[in-house]
């Protein structure tokens, strides 16, 4: 889907608005939204971002080779633990 094709969507299901072409006539070209419509519109172009940047991503790690995702997940692994380690020890200075 294109990103015209997304908003053009968007448009239509939350703010009534039929299309996004310029009509060149004010009455078709200028829209009253209620500001509930916007928040809908805004919040699903939004979403709309997010889970296009959430494919890349996952574009990105599916083109890791095995070792990258291991070094990765060690990485990940050791920093978590390390985390867990020093809240351990914090909490234990304040018993």
């Amino acid at each position: 889907m294109t990103i015209e094709s997304i908003l053009a969507r968007i448009a239509k299901e939350h703010m009534q608005i039929e299309t996004l072409q310029t009509r060149n006539h004010d009455a078709l070209d200028f829209h009253t939204v209620a500001v509930w419509e916007a928040k809908s519109a805004l919040q699903a172009a939004y979403d709309a971002g997010r889970a296009e940047g959430r494919m890349h991503v996952r574009a990105d790690v599916v083109s890791q080779t095995c070792s990258d995702v291991v070094t990765t997940i060690q990485h990940w692994w050791i920093e978590t633990h390390h985390l867990i380690v020093m809240t351990a020890i914090a909490y234990a200075a304040l018993c």
